[in-house]
């Protein structure tokens, strides 16, 4: 990791030393394995073997107590306490609290795009996951894109600029786990422990929020309820990870002992259970979501043909991205599909062999407590089951292609009834996220833009250098009617409501549009809004009463003197002066002069259908 990003450890091992190979963690042995079978097999038949993560024991209870590092049983049962706050009920319940924070991100990048300013996707996007994160799961509401000095905001970046402590953890427990114990050595500042310990006083948010007279609909919340009552944490373990999604059953999971009784009671969910994992939360859904929609923008903006095909599919749903409508969106679901394949944020999962274990036919036979990782770097890049592996091509993830796809060489967020707890908040936090800002932006390559990205080198998750695009305005005003109340047909991108001319006469479009909407609507021309009035009173007077207000027609200056100089185009003082010098050409006397000359060409017009009538022709009339 020194020499090497993590991802390309991950890949070159596979490449050099094939499915399975050994490598150490410190002093520690670790099975490197790179099978999609295998994996299956271990994570779904054979579960009960490998359902625990690496035995990192800190002695710091924000990393002890969380999900991710409690093991057997107490995963187990906690793992049934979260599981619900991620149902589909409550995902709906928290979607207005991202759409709100999305909102703030769209105005930030509206600033940047008017200034004419590139956009630094990772700053972005970590500033909007970080006000979901501090809203959903410590109901603190934050405005990270134009308030660095929020006390929230200082202490959760410290989690990642401590990025040392980790290190100093990692290779000092992987090779003397005693002299962490011996020193006290923790992997969460100890400022920023205090901190998120007084954020989360459970009893004292109890007691506010019962004053309250709306409930909170936030994680934290979910918790409190969950700390609250009995739960029953059902008979079996389920997988809901990507494999289930994409490629259908995947098996009969494997249980762990069945005889012990699930039940949870309240008093068994402390509080800093809660905290632990809301902290988690935190730590996990932070810069994760924040990768993913960084490089998905950056993919679509050295892509414009699939950005253009996405906008086109979110544009269909007017600006409607509820829960249920981004579940609709199969191309936004393979462009992020896509990008977590790519730019997977970690390289590769751990389990621990809690029995001796022969894996397959292979003739391998691991001790109890050996550590296995599972390698998702070297399946996300495999051309066996991706060809051209490092083309970022959303396609591959469309239904009519997902027959093509091998299944357990897609894992994302993990495998099995250990797979990521909040992979479907981050999916929806991500979706909802990119069908808001393609539909009104535009993001493209700049001179400022890196191709390709490398992933930097020291770092757990997939972490690249500053991110740049270009961000166009796109439908600046395209609330522009409906924010005042007026009615019409819905714009697009590069037309307004002028695309409508395409499918229909614009006579007939326009007595339609009259038929729909009534005497007065609202239109586009491009991006620019025109108001459409078919009410002969008014028409009267605004064109004779207040004629001095709607002097000139449409602004087109072309560049062509022949348009340009025209009367048509002509505008205020110059037009006044140019009608006054044509007028008089059509005075009674002058057109009376003129009319020999109609007469001349109407003769030549009664020879011509003459000889048409003679041979018994049709005639063409225009």
């Amino acid at each position: 990791m020194f020499f090497e990003p993590m991802p390309e450890i991950f890949l070159n091992g596979y490449k050099r030393y094939g499915n399975i190979y050994g490598t150490f963690l410190g002093t520690k042995p670790n099975l490197m394995i790179c099978d999609p079978q295998l994996i299956k097999d271990m994570n779904i038949k054979d579960f009960h073997v490998f359902f625990d993560h690496n035995d990192f024991i800190t002695g710091d209870p924000l990393n002890d107590r969380s999900l991710f590092n409690l093991l057997g049983d107490d995963w187990k049962k906690m793992r049934s306490i979260i599981s619900p706050t991620f149902s589909s009920g409550k995902m709906r319940a928290m979607h207005p609290i991202i759409v709100d924070c999305v909102h703030r991100l769209e105005d930030y990048l509206e600033k940047k795009s008017k200034n004419g300013e590139d956009v630094e996707l990772k700053k972005a996007m970590g500033n909007l996951t970080m006000d979901v994160i501090a809203s959903c799961a410590f109901g603190t509401k934050t405005d990270t894109h134009n308030d660095d000095n929020n006390e929230f905001v200082i202490n959760a970046r410290k989690v990642f600029r401590g990025n040392w402590r980790v290190w100093v953890f990692f290779l000092v427990y992987t090779t003397f786990p005693k002299l962490i114990e011996w020193t006290g050595f923790q992997i969460t500042d100890p400022g920023v422990q205090n901190f998120f310990q007084k954020a989360v006083r459970i009893k004292s948010i109890i007691e506010r929020r019962k004053s309250e007279k709306t409930k909170k609909r936030d994680y934290l919340q979910l918790m409190i309820d969950a700390k609250n009552k009995t739960l029953e944490t059902g008979d079996e373990l389920e997988v809901d990870d990507l494999n289930t999604a994409i490629f259908g059953e995947v098996g009969e999971v494997d249980q762990l002992d069945k005889n012990k009784s699930n039940k949870l009671k309240a008093t068994e969910i402390t509080d800093i259970d809660i905290l632990a994992t809301s902290f988690l939360f935190f730590v996990a859904g932070y810069e994760t979501t924040a990768s993913l929609l960084t490089h998905l923008l950056y993919s679509l903006a050295l892509n414009p043909e699939c950005q253009q095909k996405l906008y086109e599919e979110v544009h269909s749903f007017d600006g409607n991205y509820d829960y249920e409508s981004i579940s609709k969106m199969p191309y936004l679901e393979a462009c992020v599909a896509e990008t977590l394949r790519i730019y997977n944020p970690v390289a590769g999962v751990s389990r621990i062999a809690n029995e001796e274990y022969t894996i397959g036919d292979t003739g391998i036979t691991i001790p109890k407590g050996m550590l296995v990782n599972f390698n998702i770097e070297a399946l996300h890049k495999n051309p066996e089951y991706y060809p051209n592996p490092d083309r970022w091509d959303p396609e591959r993830f469309m239904p009519e292609n997902r027959d093509q796809l091998v299944p357990y060489t897609y894992m994302p967020f993990g495998m099995g009834p250990r797979n990521c707890v909040g992979m479907r908040f981050a999916l929806m936090e991500a979706k909802t996220t990119a069908a808001y800002l393609v539909n009104k932006f535009k993001f493209v390559r700049t001179d400022r833009t890196t191709v390709p990205l490398k992933p930097l080198k020291f770092q757990f998750i997939y972490s690249t250098g500053d991110v740049n695009v270009g961000v166009d305005y796109l439908t600046r005003n395209f609330k522009y009617w409906s924010s005042r109340g007026i009615d019409g047909p819905k714009p697009i991108v590069g037309f307004g409501t002028l695309y409508q001319i395409f499918f229909k006469p614009l006579t007939e479009l326009n007595t339609e549009n009259f038929r729909k909407y009534g005497k007065i609507y609202g239109t586009f021309l491009g991006t620019k809004p025109v108001l459409m009035i078919a009410d002969p009173e008014l028409t009267k007077e605004m064109n004779i009463k207040d004629f001095h207000l709607f002097v000139n027609r449409n602004d087109f200056v072309t560049g062509d003197s022949l348009n340009d100089r025209s009367m048509f185009n002509l505008m205020d003082d110059e037009w006044k002066n140019m009608r006054s010098i044509i007028s008089p050409t059509f005075s009674s006397g002058k057109m009376k002069a003129m009319h020999p000359i109609i007469v001349d060409c109407t003769q030549r017009l009664e020879e011509y259908l003459e000889k048409k009538a003679v041979t018994g022709e049709e005639v063409e009339m225009k």
